[in-house]
């Protein structure tokens, strides 16, 4: 998988958005909560010409924020085979998009 500078970010779905909010969604306050949930992550992720490449980067080089629709602990849950309620509902998800499974897994190379 190619490093970030490699990935033509100029493509993304959140090019021009405010990218903190990539990362404060993690922290889960009740305003931030109120205003942005996962939900909108996923329609502007999971739509994006780039979400394999953003999925795949964001699961080997970050440990924080969302990356490809998923945020960390989503993440986690495929990459060391835990929590499946968790990864059923991403997949789940992920599934409304026409991404399957299998692709997800593909992508995260599990």
């Amino acid at each position: 998988m190619p490093l970030y500078a490699e990935i033509n970010w100029d493509e993304a779905a959140c090019q021009g958005f405010y990218t903190d909010l990539f990362y404060k969604i993690e922290e889960e306050t009740k305003l931030l909560k109120k205003v942005v949930t996962i939900d909108f992550f996923r329609n502007l992720c999971l739509s994006c010409p780039l979400w394999s490449e953003c999925l795949n980067y964001g699961s080997k080089y970050e440990k924080y924020g969302v990356w490809g629709g998923m945020t960390t602990v989503e993440r986690d849950s495929f990459l060391k085979n835990s929590n499946l309620s968790l990864q059923t509902k991403v997949i789940k998800s992920f599934e409304l998009f026409g991404i399957s499974e299998e692709m997800i897994r593909e992508v995260l190379e599990i």
